[in-house]
């Protein structure tokens, strides 16, 4: 397995020596205000209490957030455009993947951006919980040593025609 660093960004690439199918589709138009989106990924719970040992521990599960996407912020992130979510993206769900909620049946489901934080803003009666992501265009554009300095659509697309090619998969 190779990783490489995206410049620029908190991203990694990893490419795997062997055929990932179906591939995940990465989107070919970046979200805009108002999408419903749904990201998946594995945060960890508040600390709970072993009952056999009295101990905390911290608990991962596999989760899946609904939201839609409250703002686009531009230049904020090393120059890229944020994208803020109405749900909440708790400590474990950086480097997920966003999805586009499907409108029907025959519509792809398309990767359109990456999970990494959230925003916490106070209220008088607690707190609201935004999630944050990078969008498409990161992405597409994304170069790595595991992608051979291609940027990662054009490395993704390369090695689909190529089957005697390594697959590359976020």
């Amino acid at each position: 397995m190779d990783l490489g660093f995206v410049r620029r960004t908190d991203l990694a690439v990893a490419r795997v020596g062997f055929r990932v199918t179906p591939r995940l589709a990465l989107a070919t138009n970046p979200l805009q205000w108002g999408e419903d989106v749904v990201a998946f990924g594995f945060p960890q719970t508040p600390d709970t209490i072993d009952p056999n040992t009295r101990e905390k521990r911290i608990e991962t599960h596999a989760r899946v957030f609904k939201g839609y996407v409250t703002r686009l912020i531009y230049g904020e992130y090393r120059h890229d455009t944020v994208v803020e979510l109405a749900m909440p993206a708790p400590e474990g769900m950086s480097g997920g993947p966003l999805f586009r909620v499907q409108r029907g049946p025959g519509e792809p489901f398309e990767c359109t951006g990456v999970i990494f934080g959230e925003r916490i803003h106070p209220t008088p009666d607690g707190e609201l919980r935004f999630g944050n992501a990078l969008r498409l265009d990161t992405l597409r554009n994304a170069r790595a040593e595991a992608t051979d300095g291609l940027p990662l659509a054009e490395y993704l697309a390369r090695s689909a025609l190529d089957p005697g090619t390594d697959d590359s998969s976020l």
